[in-house]
């Protein structure tokens, strides 16, 4: 309380971080693809078609440095090995693929409001305020999107940050009330200021008109 009128502020802080882990599967590896479809040979010891060649056979099998052949000339839909329903076909040819990323929000405020003083209409209020906001973020594809060793689309890693302080200052003035074609009649102006770190400064402002003629018309009119 200051003298007839009652003030009220608040201060306030948040830190909110955000994790990302994205589970991709569908797309076909570009590197196992060519070696499934490149130079294979049926290996009479195992009785097994093996990628490679007699002199220099990969081994079978969907571990890394391994190989599954895929036969593309069976059809759609027909079970079998070597064909695209076949469990070790779709596991060596269908990676799963891992995307990782954080966004950090940093946020503390400061507000005051109260009235001023009481004008024939009614208080003329001020609203006051200091914004800080810090704000990062990051992503990191899987290895096979940024080698482009994928159909997935390609991409990297990418990453940004920026900070900025904001005040603003917001006045409701009554101007009219519980007259002739004026029940009520008030405007409230409001400017915030912001700086950036990144590219700058920058200043919005805003004007709005309240009007009630009558008691059943209202009328607002919002500039910005």
């Amino acid at each position: 309380e200051i003298g007839d009128h009652t003030w009220n502020w608040d201060v306030g802080a948040y830190v909110n971080n955000n994790d990302l882990l994205k589970v991709g599967h569908g797309d076909f590896s570009l590197l196992a693809t060519r070696n499934a479809l490149g130079p294979s040979f049926l290996d009479p010891a195992t009785g097994r078609v093996t990628c490679g060649t007699p002199a220099s056979p990969i081994p079978y099998g969907t571990a890394p440095g391994s190989c599954v052949p895929w036969n593309p000339f069976i059809p759609a839909g027909t079970t079998g090995a070597y064909s695209l329903s076949d469990p070790a076909v779709q596991t060596y040819l269908f990676p799963y693929s891992h995307d990782t990323g954080t966004v950090r929000s940093v946020d503390y405020s400061a507000n005051l409001t109260g009235a001023v003083f009481t004008l024939p209409a009614g208080d003329l209020n001020v609203a006051a305020g200091y914004e800080h906001r810090d704000e990062s973020g990051s992503f990191v594809p899987d290895a096979l999107k940024q080698s482009n060793m994928s159909t997935d689309l390609a991409s990297g890693p990418t990453g940004g940050k920026y900070k900025v302080d904001e005040f603003y200052l917001e006045v409701d003035v009554p101007v009219l009330k519980d007259m002739f074609l004026a029940r009520e009649l008030s405007f409230n102006v409001a400017g915030r200021y912001s700086k950036y770190d990144t590219f700058g400064n920058t200043t919005n402002g805003k004007f709005s008109l309240t009007w009630r003629p009558i008691d059943d018309l209202l009328v607002r009119a919002n500039y910005a």
